[in-house]
């Protein structure tokens, strides 16, 4: 008993004290702590890992549509999107004419107000290896719309928005690298679902 009671003595118990304060304030001085932007950071990439949600319609709708690396399929669908979009959970109203054929495409969406031109009309743009016109009108080959998968029939579908750039965002950030520039609240920006504008 001597023992234990020499190692629970005053000493020991203000060395363990005066290490956990200093580890709470540096933790606190990193921006690590209950409310810091380093894990709000963390918790915005983990976010964008896989938007991912279900799509329903009051009129029938139809999507069979996948782009990564290139466009394939069609899609036709006026509905909301219940999920998960840009690092917000909720129901978003959703406009989407898609045609993707491997080396050209074309996709008119809006995602709630983003990817409305400033008349309220959804902004339309070509993608692909063989997109034409100006740089405004024309996404990028990679990632578009943050690599769009959707499963639509009828009234009710799912999609999927993975983005390998955010995959890679996310790792890095524990590091505190940023490099699809979406730290600091940004939010998604290198995949932004039809907020590319």
């Amino acid at each position: 008993m001597d023992r234990l009671s020499e190692m629970w003595s005053g000493r020991t118990w203000r060395r363990g004290l005066g290490g956990a304060f200093a580890a709470a304030v540096l933790v606190l001085l990193t921006g690590c702590g209950p409310g810091g932007q380093y894990l709000q950071d963390r918790g915005g990439d983990a976010a964008d890992l896989l938007p991912m949600g279900i799509t329903v319609s009051a009129k029938p709708g139809f999507a069979l549509y996948g782009h990564c690396l290139a466009p394939v399929g069609f899609s036709h669908v006026d509905g909301y999107y219940l999920g998960v979009l840009n690092r917000r959970v909720g129901i978003i109203p959703l406009h989407e004419r898609r045609v993707g054929l491997l080396l050209w495409g074309s996709e008119e969406t809006a995602a709630g107000q983003c990817g409305l031109r400033e008349g309220g009309e959804p902004r339309a743009r070509s993608i692909g290896i063989l997109a034409g016109g100006s740089s405004e009108e024309r996404g990028p080959v990679l990632c578009s719309s943050g690599g769009a998968h959707n499963l639509h029939l009828g009234f009710v579908g799912v999609s999927a928005l993975p983005c390998v750039v955010q995959v890679v965002d996310f790792i890095l950030g524990w590091t505190t690298l940023d490099i699809a520039g979406d730290d600091g609240g940004a939010g998604g920006a290198a995949c932004q679902v039809a907020c590319r504008q």
